[in-house]
């Protein structure tokens, strides 16, 4: 899969964007030099800078090199390996410190829902989106991205919405993807009061009880900049194993534009921060 990625500073071909992974699929040494080949061609004729291929795996070496691909190792990727777990050894193995942030938020009376096939779900996400996105400083997604997303993976049963509340007020929300065995940690949300009662941390520890209650064997929290030191930490302290993944480029490569904390975009982040919720959600609509 390629897609079209434009911006004012940047064309390029991603394979999948918003996502940690893409990249070839391919089993074959003739197969992968058909369609990178292909890739080329399509690189040439839409008058793009450069292709860039993610995977969670290193190519072989001479296939990277036979076709004058620059590899990157950059971002870094955490997993939990959820086998052999059930809730009583998973709560053993947290650690002291993470299991008290949990009791504080059961002291505080927070609620873990299971909203997927509710009609309040995708809104309340989008709401909690909105704020975090804003608290971030980075531009939302477009509620309508969301909508599909949910609409088409529920008919397979590979998406869970969960949102965390203290009474009537939503306090933090995730979307997982679910892919065979292994849940995703798609997407996450929360509002600043919502940090106060460890929101966070009480829906990634029910998150994992509900993927381990139900079979699966790993947890993908995704993919990170090494120098988002605090969110590497909240994810490691969840066992997950953290390991450097490789990116693929073909053509006048800027790694850069694809990682949102770079020093770049400083200036721009911090413009973000000062919009109201209605105008960000009014750029989230343009966005695609």
């Amino acid at each position: 899969p390629l897609f079209f990625v434009s911006s004012p500073i940047s064309a390029r071909l991603v394979s999948v964007p918003f996502r940690d992974r893409g990249g070839l699929l391919w089993d074959t040494a003739e197969a992968h030099d058909l369609l990178l080949g292909k890739a080329k061609e399509i690189l040439k004729q839409i008058g793009a800078s450069f292709i860039e291929l993610k995977s969670l795996r290193p190519y072989p070496p001479n296939l990277v090199e036979s076709f004058g691909l620059k590899e990157c190792f950059y971002w870094v990727h955490s997993y939990a390996d959820l086998r052999g777990l059930d809730m009583e050894k998973f709560v053993k193995k947290i650690g002291a410190k993470t299991r008290n942030m949990i009791r504080q938020a059961n002291k505080a009376a927070l609620v873990f829902e299971d909203v997927t096939g509710l009609d309040k779900g995708v809104a309340e996400w989008y709401k909690l989106h909105l704020v975090s996105q804003k608290n971030l400083g980075l531009p939302p997604f477009p509620l309508k991205y969301f909508k599909i997303m949910v609409q088409e993976l529920s008919k397979t049963n590979e998406i869970k919405i969960f949102l965390t509340r203290k009474n009537n007020e939503y306090l933090a929300a995730t979307i997982i993807l679910l892919h065979k065995n292994i849940g995703i940690y798609g997407y996450s949300a929360s509002s600043k009061i919502g940090q106060t009662f460890r929101s966070n941390d009480f829906m990634v520890f029910n998150t994992i009880n509900w993927l381990i209650d139900n079979g699966f064997e790993g947890f993908d929290m995704g993919s990170d900049a090494p120098d988002q030191k605090k969110l590497l930490f909240f994810k490691k302290k969840w066992l997950t194993k953290q390991d450097v993944i490789p990116i693929y480029a073909y053509g006048n490569v800027n790694h850069w534009i694809s990682n949102s904390s770079d020093k770049q975009f400083v200036l721009a982040r911090k413009c973000v921060r000062y919009l109201p919720i209605i105008l960000l959600r009014y750029f989230g609509g343009i966005t695609v």
